[in-house]
């Protein structure tokens, strides 16, 4: 048998939970999303890599193969980049919007 005490700590611990009507999905390319992680992840590396060479090349004498080494990190740091940029505006432009009702779910 309750008691008054405890109907009062049932109705104060009661839990209302709502769900929405329908659940709004984006869906991406996975083949898209996983050149965009190799590029990005690429740039960066020889963002790194071209940032140390340019370093060396500007506290070392001129030396003309630390210069050209620096050149062609530095045109391959571009090259990801924008390959990513690339594939970032494809998987922003191509999203596929699912709704999905929640009475059928």
């Amino acid at each position: 048998m309750g008691t008054k005490s405890d109907e009062k700590n049932d109705e104060a611990m009661r839990i209302e939970v709502s769900f929405p009507e329908c659940v709004h999905v984006e869906l991406v390319q996975a083949n898209d999303l996983k050149h965009y992680e190799i590029f990005l992840w690429l740039s960066s590396l020889f963002s790194s890599a071209t940032a140390g060479f340019w370093v060396s090349f500007a506290t070392l004498p001129r030396n003309k193969v630390l210069f050209g080494t620096s050149i062609v990190f530095t045109v391959f740091t571009f090259a990801f980049g924008f390959a990513a940029y690339y594939f970032r505006k494809k998987i922003h432009d191509t999203k596929l919007k699912k709704i999905l009702l929640l009475e059928k779910f």
